[in-house]
């Protein structure tokens, strides 16, 4: 497979994919009262929040990556402590200066959003300094509201090492079932834990404080499905399946999750999310939808590879951790109601809403990447090496 690196080149473009869903999810969000066609497909449009899946996924998988080589060539894993310098590298520099910036000068001019009694209270800022501000409903989008993603991801990193030695060590004895079956104990783990969450908020008692699940534990399985694709990925090129023909296999698995991927368009419009188990289920359906898209792409479709690698989609998949932290507050509170004074309903609010959007975010973005990313990307690799 071509790689930069030590990146998959096209995994640079399905991020930048991730981002640009979420994007048009947000404008679409703030338009649907403007747009009378968005209202009656809003189950259907609402799976571009299934972006952050990707994000999800994509991280599991590239995460992964040493672990599964360490399980099939005899490597040793990375070193825990250099794992999370490096994570600490990648994600806080850049979540620290936009949190400051938002509490020192974006919150004091605008109210606190609906709930949060503060947004620049004690609290709310420490939680979200620790990234642990998922933990309780009151805080849980309390400054910026796409932040609880990075909690969820940075929990995630915790977990991590400690599910990748379970698996390596499975693997190595021969036992890659049992390996596969750990991922599946996460998928059931997670199901359960929701509906212990939604009992014990039935009882009352103080839970109902608390979100309905820790949301790294919702999440888990489909950052385990970016696992399995990972150790699929290397048994295929490096490890025990090296010499087989996969991509007839690698195709139809990738047109699998495309399928899926629609089903979950479906079942959206039917609202199924107002299920009790709505949520996670979609969730780990979308979860296992992007899982065989990637693995279509790395193992079986070379001309999704071609279009992954294009320049502007590899550019988006670069800024793509700024475009996201920034693009949500930038769209809804201060380019939309701009666009909303020249143009009123119509699909001509939505097209000028969203490219209105991206000349605003990506300069943006771009700033926050070569300030607050490019730089520490550069001293991660120095300490690597």
């Amino acid at each position: 497979m071509p790689t930069t690196g030590r990146n998959i080149d096209a995994l640079d473009g399905l991020r930048g994919c991730a981002v640009l869903l979420v994007v048009l999810l947000h404008v679409l969000q703030y338009q649907v009262g403007r747009a009378a066609f968005l209202r009656g497909t809003i189950g259907g449009w609402s799976v571009l929040g299934s972006g952050v899946e990707l994000f999800f996924v994509l991280s599991g998988f590239l995460l992964f990556l040493p672990y599964a080589r360490a399980a099939f060539l005899d490597r040793d894993p990375p070193s825990v402590q250099k794992f999370f310098q490096r994570r600490a590298f990648r994600i806080l520099p850049a979540y620290w200066a936009s949190l400051a910036i938002f509490v020192l000068v974006l919150l004091p001019l605008h109210d606190a959003p609906l709930g949060v009694p503060s947004s620049s209270g004690i609290t709310n800022v420490g939680l979200h300094v620790i990234l642990a501000q998922n933990l309780l409903k009151s805080y849980f989008e309390g400054i910026n509201p796409v932040y609880w993603t990075m909690a969820v991801e940075v929990q995630f990193y915790i977990v991590l090492p400690i599910i990748a030695s379970v698996v390596v060590s499975k693997i190595r004895r021969g036992r890659s079932s049992a390996a596969i079956a750990v991922f599946a104990g996460i998928g059931i783990c997670s199901i359960l834990a929701y509906a212990v969450s939604l009992s014990l908020h039935r009882l009352g008692g103080g839970f109902e404080r608390f979100v309905q699940v820790p949301a790294m534990v919702q999440y888990l399985p489909v950052f385990g499905v970016g696992m399995v694709a990972s150790l699929a990925y290397v048994a295929a090129t490096d490890g025990p399946w090296v010499g087989r023909d996969l991509r007839a296999k690698g195709k139809a698995v990738g047109l699998g999750g495309l399928l899926l991927l629609g089903l979950l368009v479906g079942l959206n419009q039917a609202e199924l999310y107002h299920w009790r188990y709505g949520y996670i289920i979609t969730d780990q359906m979308a979860g296992l939808a992007y899982g065989a898209i990637l693995l279509g792409v790395v193992l079986g479709w070379r001309s999704w590879q071609r279009g992954l690698k294009s320049g502007w989609l590899r550019f988006f998949g670069m800024i793509s951790y700024s475009l996201y932290i920034w693009n949500l507050v930038a769209i809804q509170r201060f380019v939309l109601p701009q666009v909303d004074r020249y143009v009123h309903g119509g699909v001509a609010i939505v097209l000028l809403g969203l490219v209105a959007s991206l000349v605003v975010l990506v300069p943006i973005s771009l700033v926050s990447y070569l300030a607050f990313e490019r730089p520490f990307i550069a001293a991660r690799r120095s300490h690597h090496e």
